[in-house]
C-alpha cells in the first residue's frame, strides 16, 4: 500500500524523495525498455544529515537525478522541507532554526 503522507502529515508529493520518484519514472521505463531488466530502488536511507538512494541499476541520466536529490537534502529540514542546514547534537540532522533542537 501506497502512503501519500508523512507521519507528521506533510504531503509526500512535496518531498525530495517523491519529486525523484517522479523524474525518474520516464527514464526507468526507456531503461527498462531498451535493456529489458527491472530497474529497482534497493534502499532509501538517511546517512550523516543527507538522503541515500541505491538502485540496482542506472544511465547517467538517473544517476544525475539521484546525485541532485542526494545534494538537495543537505539543505532542507527533514521535518518540515523549509530551507535548513546540517546540526550536530548527538546525530547529524538537517534541521531549520524553528526543528533545531528536535
Amino acid at each position: 500500500m501506497c502512503r501519500r503522507s508523512a507521519p507528521n502529515d506533510q504531503p509526500l508529493d512535496r518531498g525530495i524523495v517523491w519529486r525523484l520518484c517522479e523524474e525518474l519514472e520516464p527514464l526507468v521505463a526507456q531503461l527498462e525498455a531498451e535493456t529489458n531488466q527491472q530497474f529497482s530502488v534497493v534502499r532509501v536511507r538517511e546517512k550523516r544529515g543527507g538522503l541515500r538512494v541505491y538502485v540496482n541499476q542506472g544511465t547517467d541520466a538517473i544517476c544525475e537525478r539521484i546525485q541532485a536529490a542526494e545534494e538537495e537534502s543537505f539543505l532542507v529540514c527533514e521535518i518540515c522541507g523549509e530551507p535548513g542546514s546540517r546540526r550536530n547534537n548527538r546525530w547529524v540532522r538537517v534541521r531549520c532554526p524553528e526543528h533545531g533542537e528536535e
